[in-house]
Protein backbone atom coordinates (compact mmCIF):
# COMPACT_ATOMS: atom_id res chain seq x y z
CA UNK A 1 0.00 0.00 0.00
CA UNK A 2 3.16 2.14 1.01
CA UNK A 3 4.54 1.82 -2.89
CA UNK A 4 0.96 2.66 -4.05
CA UNK A 5 0.68 5.79 -2.18
CA UNK A 6 4.28 7.14 -3.50
CA UNK A 7 3.86 6.21 -7.01
CA UNK A 8 0.26 8.44 -7.00
CA UNK A 9 2.17 11.24 -5.25
CA UNK A 10 4.43 11.20 -7.90
CA UNK A 11 1.77 10.62 -11.09
CA UNK A 12 -0.42 13.50 -9.23
CA UNK A 13 2.75 15.51 -8.88
CA UNK A 14 3.54 15.23 -12.82
CA UNK A 15 0.07 16.11 -13.92
CA UNK A 16 0.26 19.22 -11.53
CA UNK A 17 3.51 20.41 -13.55
CA UNK A 18 2.01 19.56 -16.77
CA UNK A 19 -1.02 21.75 -16.22
CA UNK A 20 0.87 24.72 -14.70
CA UNK A 21 4.07 24.24 -16.72
CA UNK A 22 3.63 22.04 -19.84
CA UNK A 23 6.57 23.09 -21.66
CA UNK A 24 9.06 21.99 -18.22
CA UNK A 25 7.54 18.50 -18.00
CA UNK A 26 5.96 16.50 -21.20
CA UNK A 27 4.28 13.54 -20.15
CA UNK A 28 3.71 12.22 -22.96
CA UNK A 29 6.79 11.72 -23.78
CA UNK A 30 8.16 10.60 -20.25
CA UNK A 31 5.44 7.91 -20.44
CA UNK A 32 7.22 6.31 -23.87
CA UNK A 33 9.89 6.22 -21.91
CA UNK A 34 12.17 2.85 -21.46
CA UNK A 35 14.50 4.31 -18.83
CA UNK A 36 14.31 2.45 -15.55
CA UNK A 37 14.40 6.16 -13.80
CA UNK A 38 13.99 9.44 -14.55
CA UNK A 39 15.74 12.16 -13.00
CA UNK A 40 14.50 15.63 -12.19
CA UNK A 41 15.54 18.71 -10.42
CA UNK A 42 12.40 20.37 -8.58
CA UNK A 43 12.98 24.73 -7.14
CA UNK A 44 11.35 26.27 -4.63
CA UNK A 45 8.29 26.67 -6.67
CA UNK A 46 8.08 22.81 -7.45
CA UNK A 47 8.68 23.24 -11.11
CA UNK A 48 10.56 19.75 -12.03
CA UNK A 49 12.73 19.85 -14.79
CA UNK A 50 14.59 17.10 -16.32
CA UNK A 51 17.92 16.09 -16.67
CA UNK A 52 20.41 13.26 -16.58
CA UNK A 53 20.58 10.93 -14.69
CA UNK A 54 24.02 11.59 -13.93
CA UNK A 55 23.56 15.17 -13.36
CA UNK A 56 24.10 17.28 -10.56
CA UNK A 57 21.15 19.85 -9.40
CA UNK A 58 21.93 23.46 -9.01
CA UNK A 59 22.00 24.88 -5.40
CA UNK A 60 18.45 25.85 -4.50
CA UNK A 61 16.65 22.87 -6.01
CA UNK A 62 15.99 19.50 -5.14
CA UNK A 63 17.26 15.66 -6.59
CA UNK A 64 14.74 13.30 -7.34
CA UNK A 65 14.86 10.19 -9.07
CA UNK A 66 11.36 8.88 -10.23
CA UNK A 67 10.20 5.34 -11.50
CA UNK A 68 10.38 5.53 -15.60
CA UNK A 69 7.33 3.61 -17.51
CA UNK A 70 9.35 0.56 -18.29
CA UNK A 71 11.09 0.19 -15.27
CA UNK A 72 10.59 -2.56 -12.29
CA UNK A 73 8.21 -1.69 -9.37
CA UNK A 74 10.25 0.21 -6.32
CA UNK A 75 9.98 -1.77 -2.96
CA UNK A 76 9.56 1.08 -0.57
CA UNK A 77 9.20 -1.04 2.00
CA UNK A 78 12.55 -2.44 1.43
CA UNK A 79 14.80 -2.85 4.59
CA UNK A 80 18.71 -0.67 4.80
CA UNK A 81 21.61 -2.24 3.95
CA UNK A 82 20.15 -4.42 1.14
CA UNK A 83 22.86 -5.96 -1.14
CA UNK A 84 24.14 -4.02 -3.85
CA UNK A 85 23.19 -6.18 -6.54
CA UNK A 86 19.45 -6.25 -5.37
CA UNK A 87 19.19 -2.19 -5.45
CA UNK A 88 17.07 -0.86 -8.07
CA UNK A 89 18.21 1.48 -10.85
CA UNK A 90 17.31 4.80 -9.61
CA UNK A 91 19.43 3.64 -6.12
CA UNK A 92 22.19 2.40 -8.42
CA UNK A 93 22.40 5.70 -9.99
CA UNK A 94 21.99 7.91 -6.72
CA UNK A 95 24.95 5.86 -5.43
CA UNK A 96 27.09 6.13 -8.91
CA UNK A 97 26.69 9.77 -8.27
CA UNK A 98 28.19 9.99 -4.63
CA UNK A 99 30.76 7.67 -5.32
CA UNK A 100 32.20 9.91 -8.49
CA UNK A 101 31.73 13.04 -6.41
CA UNK A 102 33.73 11.18 -3.91
CA UNK A 103 36.35 10.51 -6.18
CA UNK A 104 36.37 14.06 -7.20
CA UNK A 105 37.04 15.43 -3.94
CA UNK A 106 39.73 12.94 -3.38
CA UNK A 107 41.42 13.64 -6.46
CA UNK A 108 41.81 17.55 -5.32
CA UNK A 109 43.28 16.27 -1.91
CA UNK A 110 40.43 17.78 -0.12
CA UNK A 111 39.21 14.76 1.96
CA UNK A 112 41.34 11.82 1.24
CA UNK A 113 42.14 10.39 4.78
CA UNK A 114 45.15 11.77 6.22
CA UNK A 115 45.95 14.25 3.67
CA UNK A 116 43.39 16.49 4.41
CA UNK A 117 44.12 20.38 3.29
CA UNK A 118 43.17 22.90 0.67
CA UNK A 119 45.89 24.84 -0.79
CA UNK A 120 46.15 28.55 -1.39
CA UNK A 121 45.47 31.00 -2.97
CA UNK A 122 41.48 30.21 -2.59
CA UNK A 123 38.60 32.58 -1.84
CA UNK A 124 34.87 31.75 -0.08
CA UNK A 125 32.14 33.30 -1.40
CA UNK A 126 28.23 33.61 -0.23
CA UNK A 127 25.84 32.74 -2.53
CA UNK A 128 25.28 36.26 -4.31
CA UNK A 129 29.13 35.40 -5.02
CA UNK A 130 30.39 37.82 -2.48
CA UNK A 131 33.79 37.33 -0.90
CA UNK A 132 33.80 36.44 2.61
CA UNK A 133 37.02 34.82 3.31
CA UNK A 134 40.49 35.16 1.01
CA UNK A 135 43.82 32.91 1.72
CA UNK A 136 46.71 34.15 -0.26
CA UNK A 137 50.27 33.86 0.25
CA UNK A 138 50.74 36.66 2.62
CA UNK A 139 47.75 35.50 4.99
CA UNK A 140 44.04 35.93 5.32
CA UNK A 141 41.41 38.41 4.98
CA UNK A 142 37.52 38.91 5.86
CA UNK A 143 35.89 41.12 3.66
CA UNK A 144 32.45 42.84 4.61
CA UNK A 145 29.17 43.61 2.52
CA UNK A 146 31.15 46.47 0.20
CA UNK A 147 33.87 43.36 -0.43
CA UNK A 148 36.37 45.55 1.74
CA UNK A 149 38.70 44.13 3.86
CA UNK A 150 38.03 44.62 7.46
CA UNK A 151 40.38 41.88 9.28
CA UNK A 152 43.74 40.60 7.81
CA UNK A 153 46.11 38.33 9.54
CA UNK A 154 49.48 37.12 7.92
CA UNK A 155 53.18 37.80 7.37
CA UNK A 156 55.50 40.14 7.20
CA UNK A 157 58.91 38.90 5.60
CA UNK A 158 59.62 36.74 8.36
CA UNK A 159 57.00 38.01 11.21
CA UNK A 160 53.48 38.18 12.07
CA UNK A 161 51.18 41.00 12.18
CA UNK A 162 47.09 41.46 12.61
CA UNK A 163 45.05 44.55 10.88
CA UNK A 164 41.57 45.19 11.62
CA UNK A 165 39.86 48.19 9.92
CA UNK A 166 36.15 50.41 10.94
CA UNK A 167 35.24 53.31 9.09
CA UNK A 168 38.14 55.60 8.77
CA UNK A 169 40.49 53.89 12.05
CA UNK A 170 43.04 50.87 11.82
CA UNK A 171 44.61 48.59 14.57
CA UNK A 172 47.72 46.87 13.96
CA UNK A 173 48.98 44.47 16.26
CA UNK A 174 52.37 42.27 15.89
CA UNK A 175 55.94 42.57 14.56
CA UNK A 176 56.82 44.24 11.12
CA UNK A 177 58.80 46.74 9.37
CA UNK A 178 57.42 49.82 10.67
CA UNK A 179 55.60 48.39 13.76
CA UNK A 180 56.46 46.14 16.82
CA UNK A 181 53.55 46.14 19.17
CA UNK A 182 50.24 48.17 18.62
CA UNK A 183 49.18 50.72 16.65
CA UNK A 184 46.01 52.87 16.24
CA UNK A 185 45.96 55.06 12.88
CA UNK A 186 43.42 57.71 12.48
CA UNK A 187 42.92 58.13 8.41
CA UNK A 188 46.93 58.38 7.26
CA UNK A 189 47.94 59.52 10.76
CA UNK A 190 49.52 57.36 13.16
CA UNK A 191 48.07 58.03 16.56
CA UNK A 192 48.78 55.85 19.45
CA UNK A 193 52.11 53.91 19.08
CA UNK A 194 52.98 51.47 21.74
CA UNK A 195 55.94 48.75 21.33
CA UNK A 196 59.65 48.77 20.76
CA UNK A 197 61.49 51.47 18.82
CA UNK A 198 63.22 50.43 15.85
CA UNK A 199 65.88 52.74 16.23
CA UNK A 200 66.55 53.18 19.94
CA UNK A 201 65.60 49.65 20.76
CA UNK A 202 63.69 50.72 24.00
CA UNK A 203 59.99 50.08 24.60
CA UNK A 204 57.70 53.16 25.05
CA UNK A 205 54.25 54.16 24.13
CA UNK A 206 53.66 57.62 21.96
CA UNK A 207 50.40 59.48 21.53
CA UNK A 208 50.48 61.49 18.31
CA UNK A 209 48.44 64.63 17.30
CA UNK A 210 46.68 64.74 14.24
CA UNK A 211 49.53 66.43 12.32
CA UNK A 212 51.75 63.24 13.41
CA UNK A 213 53.88 64.60 16.11
CA UNK A 214 54.28 63.16 19.81
CA UNK A 215 52.57 65.40 21.96
CA UNK A 216 52.62 62.51 25.43
CA UNK A 217 55.11 59.56 25.88
CA UNK A 218 56.24 57.22 28.28
CA UNK A 219 58.93 54.33 28.55
CA UNK A 220 62.59 53.34 29.25
CA UNK A 221 65.44 55.81 29.01
CA UNK A 222 68.92 55.35 27.10
CA UNK A 223 69.88 54.64 31.01
CA UNK A 224 67.10 51.87 31.28
CA UNK A 225 65.09 54.52 33.59
CA UNK A 226 61.30 55.26 33.80
CA UNK A 227 60.84 58.67 31.69
CA UNK A 228 58.08 60.08 30.39
CA UNK A 229 57.40 63.56 28.62
CA UNK A 230 54.95 66.29 27.57
CA UNK A 231 55.37 68.09 24.46
CA UNK A 232 53.70 70.38 22.13
CA UNK A 233 52.52 69.02 18.44
CA UNK A 234 55.86 70.26 16.91
CA UNK A 235 57.88 67.62 19.39
CA UNK A 236 58.52 70.67 21.41
CA UNK A 237 59.60 69.29 24.92
CA UNK A 238 56.95 71.22 27.78
CA UNK A 239 57.84 68.87 30.50
CA UNK A 240 59.57 65.80 31.42
CA UNK A 241 59.26 63.11 34.54
CA UNK A 242 62.45 61.20 34.86
CA UNK A 243 65.54 60.14 37.43
CA UNK A 244 67.83 61.86 38.43
CA UNK A 245 71.78 61.56 38.26
CA UNK A 246 71.79 60.53 41.80
CA UNK A 247 68.57 58.70 41.65
CA UNK A 248 65.98 60.42 43.02
CA UNK A 249 62.45 61.62 40.75
CA UNK A 250 62.57 64.86 38.90
CA UNK A 251 59.72 66.81 37.65
CA UNK A 252 61.50 69.26 34.83
CA UNK A 253 59.73 72.29 32.98
CA UNK A 254 62.44 72.93 29.87
CA UNK A 255 63.00 75.76 27.43
CA UNK A 256 65.50 75.45 26.27
CA UNK A 257 67.65 75.39 29.25
CA UNK A 258 65.71 74.03 32.44
CA UNK A 259 63.18 77.02 34.34
CA UNK A 260 61.34 74.98 37.21
CA UNK A 261 62.54 71.28 38.79
CA UNK A 262 60.55 69.65 41.82
CA UNK A 263 63.21 66.76 43.14
CA UNK A 264 64.78 65.52 46.16
CA UNK A 265 67.04 67.47 48.41
CA UNK A 266 70.70 65.72 48.74
CA UNK A 267 71.18 66.90 52.17
CA UNK A 268 67.58 65.91 54.04
CA UNK A 269 65.79 63.93 51.18
CA UNK A 270 62.80 66.20 51.66
CA UNK A 271 61.56 68.22 48.48
CA UNK A 272 63.21 70.54 46.94
CA UNK A 273 62.15 73.28 44.46
CA UNK A 274 64.40 74.82 42.13
CA UNK A 275 63.49 78.08 40.07
CA UNK A 276 65.72 79.27 37.38
CA UNK A 277 65.46 82.11 34.46
CA UNK A 278 65.42 82.05 30.69
CA UNK A 279 68.87 81.33 30.72
CA UNK A 280 69.13 77.96 32.85
CA UNK A 281 70.77 80.30 35.80
CA UNK A 282 69.20 79.62 39.54
CA UNK A 283 66.86 82.62 40.66
CA UNK A 284 64.58 80.85 43.65
CA UNK A 285 65.43 77.36 45.60
CA UNK A 286 63.22 76.26 48.55
CA UNK A 287 63.70 72.81 50.47
CA UNK A 288 63.49 71.11 53.85
CA UNK A 289 66.69 72.20 55.75
CA UNK A 290 66.53 69.35 58.51
CA UNK A 291 63.37 70.55 60.16
CA UNK A 292 62.71 73.49 59.25
CA UNK A 293 61.83 75.41 55.57
CA UNK A 294 64.44 77.77 53.61
CA UNK A 295 64.11 80.11 50.68
CA UNK A 296 66.75 81.51 49.29
CA UNK A 297 66.63 83.79 46.64
CA UNK A 298 69.53 84.56 43.92
CA UNK A 299 71.59 85.31 41.94
CA UNK A 300 74.58 85.65 43.59
CA UNK A 301 75.09 81.88 44.20
CA UNK A 302 72.98 81.73 46.80
CA UNK A 303 75.34 83.64 48.91
CA UNK A 304 73.73 85.14 52.14
CA UNK A 305 73.92 89.02 51.93
CA UNK A 306 73.21 90.35 55.29
CA UNK A 307 70.58 93.02 55.33
CA UNK A 308 71.64 96.64 56.60
CA UNK A 309 70.77 97.10 60.18
CA UNK A 310 68.57 94.39 60.41
CA UNK A 311 71.76 91.81 60.40
CA UNK A 312 69.63 88.95 58.67
CA UNK A 313 70.55 87.43 55.38
CA UNK A 314 68.72 89.80 53.04
CA UNK A 315 68.62 86.87 49.97
CA UNK A 316 67.36 83.87 52.53
CA UNK A 317 64.41 83.44 54.61
CA UNK A 318 64.64 80.36 57.25
CA UNK A 319 61.85 80.25 59.66
CA UNK A 320 61.22 76.85 62.65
Amino acid sequence: MKSLKVVFAITFGYGLATILCPGVVNLSALGQSQDPAIHVCADSGDVLRQVPLSAICPNGTQSLFLKGAGGPDVDAGKPNGQNPANLTPADKTILDNLNRRLKDLETLNCTAPANSKVVAPFELKDRNGARIFIVDPYGAALFDNSDKPVARFGTDRQSGNFSATGGNNVAYFGIGDKVTGLALKEGNNLRIDLGKSAGRGNYRLYVRSGSGGVVAGIGVSSDGDGLAGVFDPSGGTKATMAVSANGAGVIEIPRGNPIAQLTEGDEHHGGKLWIGNAGGQGMVEAGDAGGYGKVMAGPLGFKFVPTPGLGLPGSVIVGK
